[in-house]
């Protein structure tokens, strides 16, 4: 299997273990570096293979500071006794009302997991109606390998999707709809099916607004983890879902 370092590996600092792991197609790697079409539609993550491939352009913007972050940024945060937690409050009583408004156009910011919190009273939710009706194809995000990262348990976290899970081992080869219910039906039918499925099988019933698709991703799959008592190798970590 593939040796994990004691932090979660990313893009930036997993080149070592690149062909450590079981299985990864080359071809498709290949592919994938030239920027060439590397999956079928209907062919069910075959492109996952592409996870083994890493552009050397990344790792020059990484020396520029991890994830996007300049020296101003990290200046917001030195400003502050280290040695204590801080709200957000203290922010922006520090840098004005609108600090965490800015912060996406500091740097990227991905709008899951906990972030979800931060930024849905900032920037507004709409409707669980309207995300349904304007996001009616599969997530082919979940194929996005351009930043990725591993987690401790062995666990590649596909589109960035904390919280969903494709074991090391299963990389490489066709993800199976049997062992991966949820990844299968976000891929081909949306966030759409995955409502249809939760609303069916697990008596979900939505909140009045979201963020985005991925906040009602999110708020279905917690649901099913925490409140329906769902187990699967593909909602991981629980621990992810018991503290967000």
């Amino acid at each position: 299997g593939v040796e994990l370092a004691q932090a979660a590996l990313d893009q930036y600092h997993i080149g070592e273990y690149l062909f450590v792991g079981a299985g990864f197609a080359v071809a498709a790697a290949e592919d994938f570096l030239n920027h060439g079409v590397i999956v079928d539609a209907g062919d069910l993550f075959d492109a996952v293979a592409a996870i083994a491939v890493f552009e050397g352009a990344a790792i020059d913007k990484a020396d520029q500071g991890a994830d996007g972050f300049g020296a101003h940024d990290v200046g917001d945060i030195d400003a502050f006794d280290d040695t204590t937690t801080h709200a957000l409050s203290d922010y922006q009583n520090r840098y004005g009302h609108d600090y965490v408004e800015r912060l996406p156009s500091r740097y990227w910011v991905h709008f899951g997991g906990r972030a979800l919190k931060t930024f849905a009273p900032v920037f507004g939710v709409r409707p669980w109606q309207e995300i349904l009706s304007s996001n009616q194809s599969g997530c082919i995000e979940l194929l996005d390998v351009s930043h990725f990262h591993f987690d401790l348990f062995g666990n590649y976290i596909p589109g960035l999707c904390s919280g969903l899970a494709i074991h090391c081992d299963d990389l490489g080869e066709a993800i199976s709809p049997e062992q991966y219910p949820t990844l299968h039906t976000l891929f081909q039918e949306g966030i759409g099916g995955l409502f249809d499925l939760a609303s069916r099988r697990y008596d979900f019933r939505p909140s009045n607004g979201y963020l985005s698709k991925c906040h009602l991703c999110f708020d279905i799959r917690r649901y099913m983890v925490m409140e329906q008592g769902v187990a699967s190798r593909e909602l991981q970590p629980k621990g992810f879902y018991e503290q967000t």
